[in-house]
């Protein structure tokens, strides 16, 4: 995953390295299923407490395992509603390549400490 924010909730420029990524699922790679993710976001804030977040998802599978490849897009709302505390919300855009796609709403409180 790359994630870039600027402004209040930080200027940061992360990735999971590939070594990590493979490190981690190794197990899962020496079972039968294999999936292999691309997450990279972009963040912006509007004001101190409210921030945009664009993501976008590339998930491949194993198509042996009649696990079909996805692709996503979400538009996250967010707004601090406390210290540590933030509510979002967003409307995200799903594509499968079996042909089952389908356009969803979300919504997450998340904490950090």
């Amino acid at each position: 995953m790359i994630t870039i924010r600027k402004g209040r909730r930080a200027r940061t420029l992360s990735a999971n390295t590939a070594i990590l990524a493979f490190a981690v699922s190794a197990p899962a790679y020496a079972a039968e299923d294999f999936e292999f993710w691309l997450n990279p976001t972009v963040a912006t804030d509007l004001d101190d407490d409210t921030g945009v977040e664009l993501e976008t998802a590339l998930r491949f599978r194993s198509s042996e395992t009649g696990r079909d490849d996805t692709y996503f897009a979400r538009a996250w709302l967010k707004q601090d509603v406390a210290p540590g505390f933030t509510l979002a919300g967003a409307i995200e855009r799903r594509h499968n390549s079996d042909g089952s796609d389908e356009t969803r709403f979300m919504q997450q409180l998340s904490s950090s400490h």
